[in-house]
């Protein structure tokens, strides 16, 4: 089957556009003119050579659905925080490092996922992210999670296995939407945890192993909600009322374990 190496600029001229699908393509490079299709709701470029975006992204303010998954991106552009419609953003399967600082004011986001990528920090500024629901961030090399995640009143999902974080922020407990918490195979150099936590506590030595430690840190912070008296928020599930650790060594699976 033919494939799309390129998009011409008269491909701006398509302002009724709704909904565009150049995904599994070969395409290195869109132009700027794309920023002229107001009417987009729906853009998948999923799957092509894409190494970056021009600034005229951002002009596409009625966009909902973003899906930039396996591109050679190594950053978004700052443009990116105009989308403020955008509900669903995918940056997976690229080359990013980093996020932009703008990427807190997509306050309309309920799903984001960066996994598989090459982050080692997440900008504090998710914590303006007041419609998320769905946060991915596996398979990357984060080392901590910003604090301001507390303020994310409405997320119910966090996969940030497969990283390197060496502490979990005491604040996560505030998310009190939060029903689904994977942290699993990390934990590798983990001893203590973050003075924020409360009195820091040594991690036992089996807790070098990814799902037994993970499971440690849950738990004693299940226990701090609790000793917390988080009223009506704790009976909700102030930390998570379900935890979930993959497999270690199993790279890339899908599947969940599930630690009672």
């Amino acid at each position: 089957m033919d494939q799309i190496d390129w998009i011409p600029d008269s491909i701006g001229k398509l302002t009724a556009l709704e909904t565009l699908d150049l995904s599994e393509n070969h395409i290195i490079a869109l132009p700027t003119t794309i920023g002229a299709l107001t009417s987009l709701t729906k853009l998948d470029l999923q799957f092509n050579q894409i190494a970056g975006l021009p600034d005229s992204i951002g002009d596409l303010f009625n966009l909902l659905y973003l899906n930039l998954s396996g591109n050679q991106l190594t950053m978004l552009p700052s443009s990116i925080g105009k989308l403020y419609r955008l509900e669903e953003l995918d940056c997976s399967c690229n080359q990013i490092s980093l996020l932009p600082d703008t990427i807190g004011d997509l306050v309309s986001l309920k799903k984001l996922n960066v996994e598989t990528n090459s982050m080692e920090e997440f900008p504090y500024t998710i914590g303006r992210l007041e419609s998320l629901q769905v946060l991915k961030l596996r398979y990357n090399n984060l080392k901590s999670l910003p604090t301001t995640m507390g303020t994310l009143l409405k997320l119910r999902e966090i996969d940030a296995s497969f990283n390197e974080l060496e502490s979990i922020p005491e604040s996560l407990c505030l998310a009190t939407s939060l029903t689904k918490l994977n942290i699993g195979s990390n934990f590798a150099s983990l001893q203590f945890l973050p003075q924020s936590i409360g009195e820091s506590i040594e991690i036992p030595p089996y807790a070098n192993n990814s799902r037994t430690g993970a499971k440690v840190v849950v738990q004693y912070m299940a226990e701090l909600v609790n000793k917390r008296e988080i009223e009506s928020q704790s009976s909700k599930g102030a930390l998570a009322n379900c935890c979930f650790f993959p497999t270690p060594n199993k790279r890339k699976s899908d599947g969940w374990d599930h630690v009672t």
